[in-house]
């Protein structure tokens, strides 16, 4: 495994309860992997675990529904 494959698994392993800092989770993915075009937000994840709990994220942030679509472009 690598190191950022274990630093992801730790984390989400560790997820924070207070909506504090579960925000600033959220905006750190959409800092580091998102992008504003057209009144919609994509956030390229290629961690299948990472995507799933970004979508709870906006869910209970943002109450927005997000939708995960998949590529078989290469992301990181």
């Amino acid at each position: 495994m690598s190191f950022c494959s274990e630093q992801k698994s730790e984390i989400l392993n560790n997820i924070p309860h207070l909506l504090c800092c579960r925000r600033a989770m959220l905006e750190g993915i959409l800092a580091c992997r998102g992008v504003y075009s057209d009144g919609e937000i994509t956030i390229s994840l290629a961690d299948k675990a990472v995507c799933e709990f970004t979508v709870v994220l906006v869910s209970e942030i943002y109450s927005k529904e997000a939708v995960i679509a998949t590529s078989s472009v290469g992301g990181r």
